[in-house]
């Protein structure tokens, strides 16, 4: 053989290691190479000759050192005994040194022996004496290089893979770098083979298929083919024309054949690292593989792929349809088709990216189940409230991520279609709550569930200030859609929010007519029914008699826009208020909804209290202060979808009355309006596609119930008690959450027909104390009440066994939803605070879980509580139902 540069200084090093003063050092060497004329080993310099005959040699010794070499390398093909005793006794240990591949790699090393499967592959030890590093190999600690030792450090200098046997992903990952292929070519034709065998013998079948790619020189297409492969495979056996394409991949894998388990592995790799990858570095990588699908003609069954953007394309696509279908014919089983259309979009690996799209698919899914929900309003003004505090905010929260559409136009034309259909129901609850406001308006303004917008100083917070210091949070246009918003975010930043014990309570205050600030702000900050700007409302704050006896001896301190910002964040003025012990009292009104509501500029909102960048501020420094935060508004608002403008006094919403209504107007008298010119009477939209001003993003002064019916949460500090207030858990209706089991589908009145007689509701959504009707009694829980094996169990729990009239209650909700639901809607349902939930399960699972098998079950990590009914028969011996 012929040495390189590299095994030549390895063998010199081999021999310096045992004759350090060795000073020529004789290798044999079948032919002349292009060698350089010395070579540097340490820190010594040695000449390098190729000589071919025995007088060579003899001249090449003779030669003197004034170049400053301190030795010679001879290169020859010469044996010991050709050149004779005199020429081999100035030789290093007396002979011409024989290349021992593996000798030398082992003094590499510094080890005593060698793994016996080494041996048989010459060409590794050449690669490992070839690509020494400069400074050497690290000792062996246990004194024998073994297989793997020697497979790393080859895979890692000679091709830049840092593994003895790596597994697919880590395989697909090298085959995607850019000097692969290259240092792959710079390999001999032996090495190449073998380094190929090894990495296939530790990737098995999927390994084949990889480096079928490589070898055609496809190795940067290898993750790409992966993730066409998934498509390919997805469905066993393929359809014909996926079998075809599936044969068309072979000419990028060396013909290798995309068999069902190696290529399955393959796709599945491939997912997992292009999950696992940033977004930028999967950019290229998936329109790749989009190109790919496209060039074998798959474009069909892009929809196959969970992490290609032709595949969530593609679901979108579909989910488009089944709306349409749903939209068209409304019913449980099109749902049921649009839920799991729903599913395929979310699962989708860029579903995460494309969150706004996502949540689009999520909210039409929302809108859907409630188009299916029964219409659970009444003529009362409490039970309207209620049902749009439990089920109208949410929807009209999900409507607004509609607004805008898609860039997928198939789907942007369902969402609009589904949108319609919403509002057209939404209409008619809106038509009917006009009239059982002005009802309610014109016979006293008196409920029981509701506040008042001019009582929330008197109830809410006066009551509040007797026990903590509190900060009245008056975030102006703030609707309860938006509030739902904002809710998440502020359980995340710690805070609780409280209802009173011992009363009926939605949190929802009522709005002064018309709903515009110069009213209903006023009216709110002064505690009595006027108009004013700033000044009177910073006045009658400070002065209101209630706040006034309870924040002595201070006085209550209101801030306005001007104040709160110092150009740096949340003024130090108002810092030092809300951290002051001696003002119990503070008032804060933020303007950032209003203010974007007045914008010409259409944009999607998307609210989150990062947007409303100094109430974070605000609740820090409530928190810091152990204050209470009475959070608010002073009126809701509509967005700009679709409005018609009339012609009006310039106001967004309402107007003065001239004796004409046109249709989505009602008249207002009395009671509780009082227009910013004084007036006690008022003409107002109760439609919310209605507007006398010019366009804006948004506006507010009608009567929808996005404007009236407004917010009031009272927020404690995480683990801070109040008496009479007890914590109450955010819950949204079932629809929202995917447990509703959807009833025929309603007829949807149009928005000019008369209000329809309906139910009231049995599922309080934010609400821990309302009444619920009475359950009528079922046959089989009247059995098990009768049964002898409850009473035993009832006998056995003692003084810790649940009243029979709440296991009844449970055990009747639990199957009129299919024996499932969370532990919320379960404390809703039986009126129980949220605290005695789980204490009140406990007991009820003694009784029912005769020894212990599971006829009640409660799963703490998703809160859903089951009831086996099946299980509950027989333990109890009850007569099959």
């Amino acid at each position: 053989m012929t040495p390189s540069v590299s095994q030549i200084r390895a063998q010199i090093e081999a021999v310096l290691d045992r004759d350090p003063d060795a000073s020529v050092v004789a290798i044999r060497a079948d032919r002349a190479s292009d060698w350089p004329g010395d070579l540097s080993v340490g820190q010594r310099r040695f000449r390098m000759r190729w000589c071919e005959s025995p007088l060579a040699v003899r001249l090449a010794l003779r030669e003197r050192n004034d170049d400053g070499a301190s030795g010679s390398v001879i290169l020859t093909p010469l044996s010991d005994g050709t050149l004779g005793a005199d020429v081999l006794a100035r030789l290093s240990r007396g002979r011409v040194f024989q290349m021992q591949h593996w000798g030398i790699v082992r003094g590499a090393f510094h080890a005593r022996d060698i793994d016996a499967r080494l041996g048989q592959h010459g060409w590794l030890a050449d690669l490992l004496i070839e690509h020494m590093p400069t400074d050497g190999y690290p000792p062996i600690p246990s004194g024998v290089l073994d297989a793997d030792t020697a497979w790393r450090w080859v895979l890692k200098l000679t091709c830049q893979l840092d593994s003895a046997r790596p597994d697919v992903e880590t395989l697909l990952k090298w085959s995607a770098a850019p000097d692969t292929e290259g240092n792959l070519a710079k390999l001999s034709e032996k090495a190449r083979a073998g380094v190929f065998e090894l990495l296939e013998n530790s990737t098995g079948l999927a390994g084949h298929l990889i480096l079928g790619a490589i070898a055609s020189r496809h190795g940067p297409d290898a993750l790409p083919l992966g993730l066409v492969a998934d498509v390919l495979l997805s469905q066993l056996p393929p359809p014909s024309d996926l079998a075809a394409a599936a044969v068309r991949v072979e000419r990028f894998t060396a013909n290798r054949r995309l068999d069902a388990v190696g290529g399955k592995r393959w796709a599945d790799a491939a997912v997992r690292t292009v999950q696992g990858l940033s977004p930028s570095e999967a950019q290229a990588i998936l329109g790749r593989a989009d190109h790919l699908l496209a060039e074998l003609h798959l474009e069909s069954y892009a929809g196959l792929s969970g992490v290609l953007p032709s595949g969530l394309e593609a679901r979108l696509a579909a989910f488009g349809a089944s709306l349409e279908a749903f939209v068209a014919v409304s019913n449980a089983l099109n749902l049921t088709a649009l839920e799991s259309a729903s599913t395929r979009v979310r699962a989708h690996h860029l579903a995460a990216a494309s969150e706004a799209r996502a949540e689009r698919v999520e909210m039409a899914v929302r809108l859907a189940r409630w188009l299916l929900s029964p219409s659970p309003a009444s003529v009362g003004f409490d039970d309207a409230v209620f049902d749009y505090a439990a089920n109208g905010a949410h929807v009209d929260r999900a409507t607004l991520k509609l607004f805008g559409g898609d860039q997928n136009a198939s789907l942007s034309r369902a969402f609009g279609r589904l949108s319609a259909l919403v509002q057209r129901r939404r209409e008619s609850m809106n038509q009917a709550f006009a009239a059982t406001l002005k009802v309610w308006n014109e016979t006293g303004s008196t409920t029981s569930s509701v506040v008042p917008i001019e009582r929330v100083l008197d109830d809410v917070v006066a009551s509040i200030a007797q026990h903590a210091p509190v900060l009245l949070l008056v975030v102006d246009g703030l609707s309860l859609p938006v509030f739902f918003e904002l809710e998440r975010d502020l359980a995340r930043l710690g805070w609780s929010t409280l209802a009173p014990e011992s009363s009926k309570w939605l949190g929802v205050a009522i709005a002064a007519l018309p709903t515009v600030t110069e009213v209903s702000r006023a009216t709110l900050l002064c505690g009595r029914l006027t108009t004013g700007a700033q000044s009177t409302e910073k006045s009658g704050f400070a002065t209101h008699s209630a706040l006034a006896l309870r924040a002595r001896p201070s006085t209550p301190v209101l801030f306005h826009k001007g104040e709160l910002d110092d150009g740096l964040g949340l003024s130090e003025r108002v810092r030092t208020t809300l951290s002051s012990r001696e003002t119990r009292i503070v008032g804060v009104v933020y303007n950032a909804i209003d203010d974007q509501l007045d914008g010409a500029t259409q944009i999607h909102l998307r609210w989150s209290l990062d947007d409303l960048r100094l109430i974070p501020a605000l609740l820090h420094e409530a928190r810091s202060a152990g204050r209470v935060v009475v959070l608010t508004a002073d009126h809701g608002h509509v967005m700009e979808h679709e409005t018609e403008q009339r012609p009006g006094t310039g106001a967004d919403r309402w107007r003065e009355p001239d004796g004409i209504l046109g249709e989505g107007e009602i008249r207002i008298d009395g009671g509780r309006v009082l227009t910013p010119t004084g007036a006690k009477s008022v003409t107002v939209p109760w439609t919310d596609r209605i507007r006398y001003s010019s366009k804006k993003n948004g506006y507010h002064g009608g009567v929808s119930l996005q404007e009236v019916a407004i917010p009031i949460r009272v927020l404690a500090p995480s683990g801070m008690t109040i008496p009479s207030w007890v914590p109450a858990m955010p819950a949204v209706p079932e629809w929202w959450t995917g447990a509703l089991t959807p009833a025929v589908a309603p007829t949807v009145p149009s928005p000019t027909s008369a209000p329809v007689s309906r139910r009231k509701p049995s599922t309080p959504v934010g609400d821990l104390f309302t009444d619920l009707p009475p359950q009528q009694p079922a046959t089989w829980i009247d059995a098990l009440f009768e049964s002898p094996t409850y009473k035993t169990q009832k006998a056995l729990a003692a003084r810790v066994a649940p009243d029979d009239a709440e296991v009844r209650r449970l055990l009747q909700v639990l199957s009129d939803r299919g024996g499932k639901l969370s532990r919320v809607a379960i404390a809703q349902r039986l009126d129980l605070p949220i605290l005695r939930i789980s204490g009140f399960l406990g007991a009820v699972r003694r009784v029912l879980n005769v020894d212990q098998a599971a006829v009640l079950f409660v799963d703490e990590a998703s809160g859903t509580v089951e009831l086996n009914e099946g299980l509950l028969v027989v333990q109890f011996q009850l007569a099959p139902r």
